[in-house]
């Protein structure tokens, strides 16, 4: 199993202190979110792409999974025009490509109000629109060799296309694209009030990567996550891939801590299972 962390938890005046001690814990896998590493993912240089992958290698990390690939971009829709989603299509394209780049494997697909439905709109014409959609995004990813997750985001966070893990796991079959796969989050699961052993069970032959969060991305702690029936889980179904732990970077002063707290509280369980 690939522990990793996603840099949205921190600023940047605290990242080389963060960095040195995740890798002092013996993490060396980071997820990014695009818009931390680029001003612009559009006009991004190739030289931009190769400079981010060598920065965090010469810190001894590689760069795992991507997330946050919407991020103030709600111009983009999957249920919108023909000319949006096209430009959605083109811009996750390039994500993609970019991805490739930097040794990514794993992009994971939340952005909830990217991919609302409009009200009125029937379900089966929703699944059908988006089982083409994701498709050709599908066919991208696999020529570039990297998966793009589905991730199931909770109704709270405003979405209303696959909000929980059952939606997910009907979308992805109906998909059925060696490169879409699903991006299980703790936090989704809480929130929702799943039962977390059954999700995860169902959710085996389609999980690629694993987000260990709390609701409304808030600090992890053993206090909020359940460690213990999580990894009990994860052994259980032989989860040997990515398992990267997110949340939202709160003010410059707690973020070295709150880092801190939550790799020494996953640690205590998940050391066990790490290869």
């Amino acid at each position: 199993m690939e522990l990793c962390f996603s840099n949205i938890a921190w600023d940047s005046e605290n990242e080389l202190e963060i960095a040195l001690f995740l890798k002092g814990a013996g993490i060396t896998n980071i997820e990014v979110a695009p818009g931390k590493l680029f001003n612009s993912i559009v006009d991004v240089t190739d030289r931009e792409v190769l400079g981010a992958k060598t920065k965090w290698k010469k810190l001894g990390f590689d760069i795992l999974s991507m997330q946050g690939l919407l991020f103030n971009r709600n111009d983009l829709q999957v249920f919108a025009s023909s000319e949006a989603q096209k430009n959605l299509f083109n811009y996750l394209v390039r994500l993609m490509k970019i991805a490739s780049s930097l040794g990514v494997l794993n992009l994971v697909f939340g952005s909830p109000m990217n991919r609302c439905y409009p009200t009125g709109m029937p379900y089966k014409k929703v699944l059908s629109d988006a089982v083409v959609f994701f498709r050709k995004i599908g066919d991208a990813a696999k020529s570039e060799g990297v998966y793009f997750c589905v991730e199931p985001v909770s109704e709270v966070h405003g979405g209303n296309f696959i909000q929980n893990t059952e939606e997910a796991i009907e979308l992805v079959k109906l998909i059925d694209h060696s490169n879409i796969r699903i991006n299980l989050d703790t936090s989704t699961l809480l929130m929702n009030g799943e039962n977390i052993e059954q999700s995860i069970l169902i959710a085996t032959p389609f999980i690629q990567h694993f987000h260990i969060s709390a609701p409304n991305l808030s600090p992890v702690s053993d206090q909020v996550i359940p460690f213990e029936l999580i990894k009990s889980m994860l052994s259980k179904i032989n989860y040997k891939k990515s398992i990267s732990v997110e949340m939202r970077a709160r003010e410059s002063i707690y973020q070295v801590d709150d880092v801190k707290r939550a790799t020494n509280d996953m640690m205590k369980y998940f050391d066990i299972i790490q290869n």
